[in-house]
């Protein structure tokens, strides 16, 4: 769609010489097409906006509106960033640039980005959905793309910077917080570099929900009450070579094939098999399936429609990842359908294997491998095809690991 050269603005008496010199010294004529597209190239590069009405201010405002609707929404923290902060100003500006006289860029993209970096461009289409909601304008998927990429980078700096460098390790004793504390400092010591003391606790007092995020527990007693799959290694006071050793091949130990991360999320018992034939039927059969698990509230399947009717989670015609506008559970579980037949999920888009995703705080962790495994399905035919045919949670998990390399991470 072409949109008209502004006529009688600051920017068409800013131009218009210059595009007629160059016509004049070579002899050409400039269509309508080319003005706009020359127009657009100073509009989207220039340095501050023509339109005064939009200042410095009222840019920042937007950032920290799409930035704190990020944080409300995935608790990934991106407000003091200051690389994003300064590129997504930039960006964002030259946007508004654009759209205050009227121009429009395609992005070309747009696919690769939707289809490539899902989970960036879904936390940025959710909180520049929410910033502009009361704007006089909203930005195109074009524009939301763009955005996305910044977002992307952001996100991968943060994860870098938090979860990558360190492991995470509890200390549990038996004998009294001093026993703890010596442990602690001893162990800091020995593995500054590479592992972080979470959290001190003595050994009644640990329980499945302490052990969130952790990598490690390294106790002075053996322990028996918990049901997680977290390494636990039992060590002597003093700590002798052997527990030293212990330790440092529990911290470097090859890591886990990224699919088993978030394997606790996909129970058994919310998997299934349906004939549903309507993107909202299959949502209220997940939504109630989830709700036996006691663990969503009541306004999820609510939230779930809100955002399909907004914001589609459609993905290049097989997978849908159906989810609340915000979060609307006390503990990470993902339902999964695999339908009989495709369903109309969008305007655009059909789905067939529906990934309902009902996530709180306890997994954000692993929130970025889980969105890179929902593009390696999208990117691998093969791999759907099987998917397809699974008949058990057990059965797509084990799939996902087997046909998943790990370098694809």
């Amino acid at each position: 769609m072409s949109y008209p050269m502004p006529q009688n603005s600051q920017l068409d008496q800013l131009l218009h010489p210059l595009i007629s010199y160059i016509e004049e010294i070579f002899q050409v004529i400039f269509t309508t097409a080319e003005k706009n597209y020359i127009f657009s190239h100073y509009v989207t590069s220039a340095g501050e906006l023509l339109n005064q009405e939009h200042t410095t201010d009222y840019m920042h405002k937007l950032v920290m509106d799409i930035l704190n609707g990020i944080y409300e929404s995935y608790h990934i923290d991106l407000r003091t960033d200051r690389i994003l902060l300064n590129d997504l100003s930039q960006h964002l500006q030259a946007i508004l640039n654009a759209k205050y006289y009227q121009l429009r860029n395609k992005n070309p993209l747009l696919h690769t980005i939707k289809n490539n970096y899902i989970f960036a461009y879904e936390v940025t289409e959710t909180a520049v959905y929410q910033a502009f909601e009361n704007e006089p304008f909203h930005l195109s998927e074009d524009d939301i793309g763009y955005i996305a990429l910044h977002v992307g980078a952001a996100i991968e700096r943060y994860f870098d910077s938090r979860y990558q460098h360190l492991k995470k390790a509890l200390i549990v004793y038996g004998n009294g917080y001093a026993e703890g504390s010596f442990l602690a400092a001893k162990i800091t010591s020995l593995f500054k570099n590479v592992l972080e003391i979470a959290g001190r606790y003595p050994s009644h007092e640990l329980d499945d929900k302490t052990c969130n995020d952790i990598d490690l527990i390294i106790s002075t007693v053996p322990l028996k009450q918990l049901h997680v799959s977290i390494p636990v290694l039992v060590v002597e006071i003093p700590l002798l070579r052997k527990n030293i050793e212990n330790i440092s091949k529990a911290i470097t130990k090859e890591r886990q094939h990224p699919v088993s991360k978030f394997s606790d999320l996909f129970d058994p018992s919310l998997f299934i098999r349906s004939s549903a034939k309507s993107r909202d039927e299959i949502i209220h059969i997940l939504c109630m399936l989830l709700k036996k698990s006691g663990n969503i509230s009541d306004s999820f399947e609510k939230s779930v429609l809100e955002r399909e009717s907004k914001i589609s989670t459609a993905m290049d015609g097989v997978l849908a990842l159906p989810h609340p506008m915000t979060i609307c559970s006390t503990k990470s579980q993902i339902a999964v359908a695999i339908l009989e037949h495709p369903v109309k999920w969008s305007e655009k888009e059909n789905a067939q294997i529906i990934l309902m995703l009902s996530l709180a705080d306890d997994k954000k962790k692993n929130i970025k491998a889980l969105y890179d495994t929902f593009v390696a399905i999208t990117n691998n035919p093969s791999l759907t095809n099987l998917l397809l045919c699974a008949e058990s949670m057990l059965e797509f998990l084990q799939i996902l690991e087997d046909n998943i390399p790990e370098n694809t991470y």
